[in-house]
């Protein structure tokens, strides 16, 4: 995890640099520099708001697949007169 911090600063500090350099090249200081910083910590954060809400929802998914083919294990072994398979639920294995 600390690799992918010390990584997330490097490019958050080469963007930064790379941004303040186009401003200062068209004139764009004060007020509007701070608004220009905001809108882009904006933007950071909705990225990462998006991102957390996908993992979110392809994490539901899998619970509700996991628990979908789990009814049809159970009902697979009453059809076939076999005693019930347990499976061990491990949401980490991926």
């Amino acid at each position: 995890m600390d690799t992918i911090i010390a990584e997330l600063r490097q490019n958050v500090d080469s963007g930064m640099e790379k941004l303040t350099a186009i401003w200062d090249d068209i004139g764009i200081v004060g007020e509007q520099r701070s608004a220009r910083n905001r809108e882009v910590l904006t933007h950071m954060g909705n990225l990462l708001d998006e991102l957390v809400q996908e993992a979110d929802q392809f994490r539901q998914r899998l619970k509700q697949n996991v628990e979908k083919y789990r009814t049809e294990l159970s009902q697979l072994c009453a059809e076939l007169a076999l005693p019930p398979y347990e499976v061990s639920v491990c949401f980490n294995c991926l």
